[in-house]
């Protein structure tokens, strides 16, 4: 992690897309955001990745369009395991039928936007401020955890 501040690495995020420099952009950002990141360059390597961190993975942010298993089929697949994590799908392409059951968001994109989604999903422990040595720095709702 590159900034002194940095949310505590508690979540580990699965990036997947088919675009190297955005897989590598939206790894970068997460990852200085606080997040462990993991990444797959399609929907069926980010399968495999899934049954085997089995129960680690704690959100997924996947395009849409990709080769061999598309974003949609992944989030179907996703949503049939017993501890689904969350899902964020993202696509230069406007996909509402997915927006319905996750939330979306559209490429081009700013960090700040990705950080604030996937905070989102992932609930109000992923947005509380830590230091590099565990020192809480924003705290959620007023509560210092120092």
């Amino acid at each position: 992690m590159n900034s002194p501040n940095h949310r505590l690495s508690l979540f580990t995020v699965l990036v997947v897309d088919d675009d190297d420099l955005l897989r590598w952009f939206m790894t970068q950002v997460l990852e200085d955001g606080g997040y462990r990141v993991i990444s797959a360059e399609n929907g069926r390597v980010a399968w495999e990745l899934l049954w085997r961190e089995v129960g680690s993975i704690d959100a997924v942010v996947t395009d849409v369009v990709m080769p061999e298993m598309n974003g949609v089929e992944l989030a179907a697949r996703i949503a049939a395991l017993p501890d689904a994590p969350p899902l964020v799908l993202v696509s230069a392409e406007p996909y509402p039928y997915a927006v319905q059951d996750h939330p979306f968001l559209p490429k081009p994109f700013q960090p700040e936007q990705l950080l604030t989604i996937v905070g989102g999903v992932l609930g109000p422990w992923s947005t509380a401020r830590w230091d590099r040595g565990g020192h809480c720095l924003a705290p959620l709702n007023g509560v210092n955890w120092n």
